[in-house]
C-alpha cells in the first residue's frame, strides 16, 4: 500500500477522533445527583460539562474556566479571572478559552 495513502488515513483518523472527543453525547445514560439552590448557598447552581447535571457553582478563590469550563463556573456576583497572556502567547481567544482562572468578585459588584 502507498505510504502517502497510509499517512493520509492516519491523519484523517486523528482529526476525526479529536473532533468526536469534543462533542457532547446524549445525557440519557448519565446518572446525576443534582444539586439544588439549598445545597449551594451564596453561589447557586450551574450545569457541568455537557449540561447534563446540576452542580454547585464555584466559590470565591476557587479554580474556574479551562476548556469548556471544565474547572468550573463561578457563582453569583463572581467572575473567572484568568491570568494575562505571557510573553510568546498572543492572548487570542484560544488562549483565554483554554486558560484556567480563579473566581473573584465581579468588578463593581
Amino acid at each position: 500500500m502507498d505510504p502517502r495513502l497510509i499517512t493520509i488515513l492516519i491523519i484523517t483518523f486523528c482529526f476525526f477522533s479529536v473532533a468526536m472527543s469534543l462533542k457532547c453525547r446524549s445525557c440519557a445514560g448519565v446518572k446525576c445527583v443534582d444539586k439544588t439552590e439549598e445545597d449551594c448557598p451564596g453561589v447557586g447552581v450551574t450545569k457541568y460539562g455537557c449540561a447534563c447535571c446540576d452542580i454547585c457553582a464555584r466559590k470565591l478563590d476557587e479554580k474556574c474556566g479551562g476548556p469548556y469550563n471544565i474547572a468550573g463556573i463561578c457563582g453569583r456576583d463572581l467572575e473567572c479571572v484568568k491570568p494575562s497572556a505571557t510573553e510568546g502567547e498572543d492572548g487570542s481567544g484560544i488562549y483565554f478559552f483554554n486558560a484556567r482562572g480563579i473566581c473573584q468578585k465581579k468588578t463593581g459588584a
